[in-house]
């Protein structure tokens, strides 16, 4: 059998980490600029090379096999190594530079997702950067798998296989429609729930789990008249007025106009998770992807600190 280094290329490598980044061929292709079934080709053969199936399609999309995840992490290694060659030779400090992928849940916000591009972009630019932004459950998933080099979530406590570090506690907010020009309160004890109806993501997801948790400690029966998959069928059930639903303040703020809708924070108790930055325990952060995950920490305690996100500082 020929040696690896006489039949896989950098093309193949660079080819296959986009293709799991992307979750699919499509996407990668659109991104490498070549026609899909180059594409398919390139993959095809290296896994003929290695010997081994490094894809598999599911439902949500193509994931790595085992043996393809441990490609995976050594093909981006070895990619940042290469890139950083003539830097290396030449004795220049390197600027930090390859790919990085990141995953921020959806309750960030539209905003903050674009503030991090744009800040990587200004002050890493020689990084590529790649966001999924996902829902917590496929973050908390990418997470453990190694399929992203660090995320945001508000669940790391349940995930392993991670090294997390708490940034702040989020307070969340009761979103009603507003009664006619009736002002809300700006505030709202938990007993509240008690029998208002509400719409809801299934327990997959882990602010219904914790919603859940905390109100039957409190003995406050929850009344879940509806659960919805998506975040666009909720917000279309509280816009309606047909019942109310639990949020943060970004994506309370990103799709409710206040005035026309109620959002009041919890007290008595107050409803509050905690927001960290984690990452695959075994895939220490590289270098891009150190100033990267400083950036994303620094943005975070930013919103914090001038109320764009609001709760308060670990």
């Amino acid at each position: 059998m020929a040696s690896l280094e006489s039949i896989i290329s950098l093309r193949q490598m660079r080819y296959f980490v986009c293709v799991v980044e992307q979750k699919g061929f499509t996407s990668a292709a659109s991104i490498l600029h070549v026609a899909q079934p180059s594409l398919s080709r390139q993959v095809a053969q290296l896994e003929e090379a290695i010997d081994a199936q490094l894809l598999i399609r599911t439902s949500t999309g193509i994931i790595p096999t085992e043996a393809g995840l441990k490609v995976y992490q050594a093909a981006r290694d070895l990619l940042d190594s290469v890139n950083g060659l003539g830097n290396a030779v030449k004795g220049i400090q390197q600027e930090p530079e390859g790919r990085v992928s990141i995953a921020l849940p959806a309750t960030c916000g539209t905003q903050f997702l674009a503030d991090v591009i744009k800040t990587c972009k200004i002050e890493i630019p020689k990084v590529e950067l790649h966001v999924q932004d996902t829902i917590s459950t496929i973050t908390s998933q990418v997470l453990s798998a190694g399929l992203v080099d660090f995320g945001v979530l508000p669940n790391a406590e349940e995930v392993q296989g991670i090294e997390a570090e708490p940034i702040f506690h989020e307070w969340l907010y009761l979103v009603t429609v507003t009664e006619g020009r009736k002002r809300a309160p700006t505030e709202i004890d938990l007993s509240s729930l008690a029998g208002l109806p509400l719409v809801m993501g299934p327990r997959t997801m882990h602010l219904r789990r914790y919603v859940e948790r905390v109100a039957a400690e409190q003995g406050i029966a929850l009344h879940v008249r509806y659960e919805q998959q998506t975040v666009g069928t909720i917000i279309g059930v509280v816009r309606s007025g047909l019942a109310a639903t639990v949020s943060n303040w970004p994506s309370a703020v990103d799709h409710f106009s206040i005035g026309e809708f109620a959002i009041q924070k919890f007290v008595n108790p107050e409803l509050h998770r905690v927001i960290a930055i984690a990452h695959p325990i075994d895939r220490p952060l590289r270098r891009p992807a150190k100033a990267a995950y400083d950036i994303v920490k620094r943005l975070l305690i930013e919103r914090v600190k001038d109320g764009r996100w609001r709760g308060t500082l670990v």
